[in-house]
């Protein structure tokens, strides 16, 4: 055997070492299931230390979907992925009463996401599958980064010191945060003082038609397409077409609803926006297809 060839034979062999080593070490530290904290307030403790945001999961002893999503969704090896970097609590609503006011938690499951001190800043209710319920959780980490922009944002709003180009950012998160009465308060500000043909005034007008269209007005839903049409490179393209394709299935426009979804989860895959639009206009053909078969 050539020294060359000698030398190759023990580089594979120790290459295929590491990466044994490799595996096993990520075995050993990738988590199994979601680690949940003894209390919410063992929680709350543990992110004062690491600096994560809480996800709080409230369920009931009696609740189906609750159980269907510790079943199915809860225990994904994505899911649990993205649970490391929350501090993770279960609260039982059933023995549990005192938090489920505290927090105004309805129906179950519920899921909060709350900062160390307890303050909550997103939530979503209800059963959802592993890749819409995936795109909550990259949602609420990514809102929980812009916490001390907003903090800085909210703060000069209040001292009348706020610049208009500041006003539509701070509408804009207050938008995502679901916060949408401040949202239109402030972006109306905003508006009054951007100049007509500024980029920010035409996200600042989208941000509006957003929060319009939710409250249910057609003419803010022929306003979002038409600022889709204007705006077709816009870094908000998908974002605005998501929410036209939710406004047309709620005014029971269902079939050119889910063509508009399907659009964004055919064209901006893997996105929070993509990958709800993919699920909702499943959720429509569902419907479509038990009208057109005549299915209960």
């Amino acid at each position: 055997m050539t020294r060359l060839l000698v030398l190759v034979v023990l580089c594979l062999a120790m290459a295929a070492v590491v990466a044994q080593a490799a595996d096993v070490k990520s075995t050993e530290t990738k988590p199994k299931a979601i680690r949940w904290a003894a209390s919410l307030d063992a929680a709350l403790q543990a992110a004062k230390t690491s600096g994560k945001p809480v996800f709080v999961d409230f369920y009931s002893d009696g609740c189906y979907y609750c159980k269907k999503m510790d079943r199915d969704v809860l225990i994904d090896a994505k899911i649990i992925a993205l649970s490391t970097k929350f501090e993770c609590a279960k609260v039982n609503t059933t023995k549990d009463k005192t938090l489920k006011d505290k927090y105004d938690v309805g129906p179950v499951p519920t899921f909060l996401f709350v900062d160390a001190k307890g303050k909550q800043f997103y939530s979503t209710v209800g059963y959802m599958p592993i890749a819409p319920f995936s795109a909550k959780l990259t949602r609420a980490l990514e809102l929980f980064k812009t916490r001390d922009e907003l903090a800085i944002l909210k703060e000069k709003y209040s001292d009348d010191e706020a610049t208009p180009i500041q006003l539509g950012r701070l509408a804009y998160l207050l938008w995502r945060l679901g916060e949408p009465e401040q949202a239109r308060q402030v972006v109306t500000l905003a508006l009054e003082g951007l100049p007509e043909t500024d980029a920010a005034t035409v996200d600042a007008k989208l941000t509006m038609l957003l929060l319009e269209t939710r409250r249910g007005s057609p003419a803010a839903r022929d306003g979002v397409e038409a600022w889709i049409a204007a705006n077709i490179e816009a870094g908000r393209r998908w974002e605005a077409q998501y929410e036209l394709g939710l406004a047309q299935a709620n005014a029971d426009e269902l079939v050119k609803g889910a063509k508009t979804l399907t659009e964004v989860a055919q064209r901006d895959p893997g996105s929070e926006f993509g990958t709800m639009a993919a699920y909702y206009s499943a959720a429509i053909d569902e419907v479509l297809n038990c009208s057109t078969t005549g299915g209960g």
